[in-house]
């Protein structure tokens, strides 16, 4: 099997047009997503969690076809095509990392490779095998390395024939306990996810204990005993992530012990700390990682600091910035490789690339200057609600009265809507209708009468 090098891979993206919605009012990355995961999708499912493996990039999620090929829940990027590992896996991946030289598995599944393995898997390049026997109860959330040692966490109760409150560490021979472990036997409690920071484990979740401590969603590990973080969040965690000294978590919640932060929230070792207005919509923040130096978030929300931002976003310690226009959906999963950043999750595009549930970032973490206005004009172009399933508002921004014209186009650059708009100074709110039209991305190009046109993409979805 050759798949692909994550880290050799040379790809020029085309920008059909600028994005004014996201440009004009956070900073840009300088940076642009690439398109050569068109038409390489997963078709609606959901990738939970993305790794390099062997130097190979890694999709994990729900899916049982990746780009028109059969690959059940796990495969491989050759660099042009999708290739399964095996026969895969009989249900849901939703973790994955790299311990011992090989690729491991967690999730809802049973099977690998048509074998017994329940919950957990191990691939090796060639095969799949179980990680230390049965797990009586499902399933693997969430999978780390830690003192040398793999760490597997979510719902369980018993792993390998040993009681193991939803977390337990594996040495290569067998699994043992995490003290008490986390939350109450016979609860609904769960760990959801897992990092290190200063050298402590750090599990969260959905949980009120860890070990014999009250500890709300989120406690530490430093190899013996558990620890609280002052209180803890008030509300689910979904994504753990230590930049320079401090703790980022992110989830759906609005709370930090007694520090309002809407769904992330910072831990500097002794309290907690709002995150520039936090992020929000109706969905939480899902996964969290460094790149630069700088913080990338993502998830099911459409704002960063009050101000648009499509599924993704960076944050360096002072500012919120945006990643090109964003995502068409939801970020489930981010790994960084060198400067790249690969994406997963259940989306239709990544900015101006129609991307199923894998994307890829290229570009520096510098942030770019504000754009005003994409035109000579000065005209500001946004839209909402994006993704829409039918009716579409249009927000333009210019700086006199003028008139224009609106044309909207497929992927494929064909005009399917025109219109002629009159302008007064200000604000303009304008209508489109899309629902007759199929599923899919769409280009709005306000044009001028002199200078160049302001664009904004637009995701038709069902």
């Amino acid at each position: 099997m050759v798949c692909f090098q994550a880290n050799r891979v040379l790809a020029a993206a085309v920008t059909i047009c600028l994005s004014g919605s996201i440009a004009a009012r956070l900073p840009a990355i300088e940076g642009d997503w690439w398109c050569g995961f068109e038409n390489q999708g997963f078709d609606g499912a959901t990738v939970w969690d993305v790794a390099v493996f062997s130097d190979a990039l890694i999709a994990a999620g729900s899916f049982t076809q990746a780009g028109g090929v059969a690959a059940s829940r796990v495969a491989c990027w050759t660099g042009s095509t999708w290739e399964p590992l095996g026969e895969g896996l009989n249900s849901t991946a939703v973790a994955a990392c790299i311990y011992d030289s090989c690729l491991i598995v967690g999730g809802e599944f049973w099977l690998a490779g048509g074998m017994p393995a329940p919950y957990i898997a191990r691939w090796n390049g060639q095969a799949w095998s179980s990680v230390g026997g049965l797990m009586a109860t499902p399933a693997v959330y969430a999978l780390t390395v830690y003192q040398g040692k793999l760490i597997a966490a979510g719902c369980f109760t018993w792993i390998g024939g040993v009681q193991a409150n939803r977390i337990a560490a594996w040495d290569g021979l067998q699994w043992t306990p995490l003290g008490e472990g986390v939350g109450e036997p016979g609860s609904s409690d769960v760990v959801y996810a897992l990092g290190i920071y200063q050298d402590k484990l750090v599990a969260a979740g959905g949980f009120l204990g860890a070990g014999n401590l009250a500890a709300e969603n989120i406690a530490t590990w430093n190899g013996q005993d558990w620890e609280e973080l002052y209180r803890g969040v008030e509300g689910t965690v979904y994504a753990v992530c230590g930049v320079g000294g401090s703790l980022y978590v992110g989830g759906l919640f609005a709370r930090a012990s007694a520090t309002p932060a809407v769904n992330i929230a910072r831990w500097d070792g002794n309290q907690w700390h709002a995150v520039g207005g936090g992020v929000s919509h109706a969905g939480p923040v899902r996964c969290l990682t460094e790149l630069d130096g700088s913080l990338i978030v993502g998830g099911d929300f459409w704002t960063a600091g009050g101000q648009p931002a499509a599924g993704i976003a960076a944050w360096d310690g002072v500012a919120w910035s945006a990643l090109g226009s964003g995502l068409g959906g939801s970020a489930d999963a981010l790994h960084p490789a060198g400067s790249v950043l690969f994406v997963g999750g259940a989306f239709g595009s990544a900015g101006d690339c129609v991307s199923e549930g894998i994307a890829r970032w290229e570009g520096t973490l510098t942030a770019a200057e504000p754009i005003p206005g994409s035109g000579p004009e000065g005209l500001d172009l946004s839209t909402f609600p994006n993704p829409t399933r039918g009716a579409l508002s249009l927000r333009v921004g210019s700086p006199r009265g003028m008139t224009a014209q609106l044309v909207v186009h497929d992927a494929q650059g064909r005009a399917v809507l025109a219109r002629e708009l009159a302008l007064a100074p200000g604000s303009n709110l304008h209508t489109l209708e899309l629902g007759v039209l199929p599923t899919g991305v769409y280009f709005a190009r306000v044009v001028p009468q002199r200078g160049s046109p302001i664009c904004a993409r637009i995701l038709r979805i069902r």
